[in-house]
């Protein structure tokens, strides 16, 4: 007598289920947490639906720690370039908002020692005094933050040029530590250690 076959209802199968978890041993939801971007489509905060995530995911959905930390940088990246463009063209209200609500900003040419983002009118003014027409930025090491009451962060040391023209004027470094606010990558912290006078 041959076995009879079993029918699996709609009931009784498995739900299908994409959720993407961030494979960053020592790092965990923090880092996960950091990295919910419009840039991409693969959100490490939510379950994907089919709509957002390939059936044939190349990653199995789910990234490593160096997946994770290339979306950060890369979005960092795309930050950094538009605020360079805001200074450049004195545009206060694009640079403000490049910033949190309750930014700090510190050592910052023309600010007081201890700003925030409603004092960055003077930056703007500082470069204007020093004809300062181009910016040059590049992240030279980001590295994951933590997570406290403020939600978790991401922080940058990086390198900055200010020009006219072809010709740098300023340089120095800068310490940046990156808070998600309205779901981007937004500086939280601003800190200038260091501005060197070239010419």
């Amino acid at each position: 007598m041959g076995q009879q076959a079993t029918t699996m209802t709609p009931a009784d199968k498995p739900e299908k289920s994409h959720s993407v978890t961030a494979e960053a041993p020592g790092l965990g939801q923090d880092l996960a947490d950091a990295v919910c971007t419009n840039q991409t489509p693969i959100n490490v905060n939510q379950p994907c639906t089919d709509e957002t995530v390939p059936e044939e995911s190349p990653m199995g959905y789910k990234l490593s720690e160096e997946d994770v930390l290339k979306l950060l940088k890369d979005e960092i990246a795309q930050t950094n370039k538009q605020w360079c463009g805001a200074l450049e063209g004195q545009n206060l209200e694009d640079l403000q908002n490049l910033y949190t609500e309750d930014a700090k900003v510190y050592n910052c040419p023309g600010c007081p020692p201890e700003a925030g983002r409603q004092d960055l009118e003077k930056l703007l003014q500082w470069f204007s005094q020093y004809e300062v027409t181009n910016v040059k930025l590049s992240a030279k090491e980001v590295q994951p933050g933590s997570a406290n009451k403020t939600g978790s962060t991401i922080w940058d040391r990086e390198k900055y040029f200010l020009q006219h023209d072809s010709i740098v004027k300023f340089n120095g470094n800068k310490v940046v530590v990156w808070k998600r606010e309205d779901n981007r990558l937004k500086i939280y912290i601003d800190s200038w250690n260091q501005v060197n006078n070239v010419n």
